[in-house]
């Protein structure tokens, strides 16, 4: 049981990283342009996204590229991938973040409560009263 819980407390956030970060990229393209000021030289500044409507033979693809300009017009592509996976890293960075925030809200209550609780049940009720008494002392 403990392997999935860390599987999916590791993998899952990553996940809706991904999605969130794809589903933000389609629904605004100009979350791309976050990555400007990490992806874009010196030289060129001023970032602006540009979307390319390519015919396939399954129908209408539709690109986003993050472009890098200068002050004198020159142009640099830096694509699509690059800032999908800053934007991804972002996200995924707030998840995590917010993620060890409720666990380290935990182990504080938990230290002010004196310590460790009980083991977890796993919903198994505990037995109570007479019969539980009487069971354990007959085995």
């Amino acid at each position: 049981m403990k392997f999935w819980k860390w599987f999916f407390l590791i993998l899952g956030p990553a996940l809706l990283a991904l999605f969130i970060a794809v589903m933000l990229m389609v629904a605004y393209p100009n979350a791309l342009k976050l990555a400007a000021p990490t992806l874009c030289p010196d030289d060129k500044p001023d970032a602006f996204v540009v979307r390319y409507d390519v015919q396939t033979s399954d129908g209408t693809g539709t690109n986003f590229t993050l472009f890098c300009m200068s002050e004198r017009g020159e142009i640099e592509e830096v694509g699509t991938w690059e800032p999908l996976l800053f934007l991804f890293l972002l996200v995924a960075a707030v998840l995590y973040s917010f993620i060890i925030l409720l666990w380290s809200i935990r182990v504080v209550r938990r230290a002010l409560r004196g310590g460790d609780p009980d083991p977890p049940s796993y919903g198994i009720p505990e037995p109570v009263g007479p019969r539980a008494a009487s069971g354990a002392a007959g085995a």
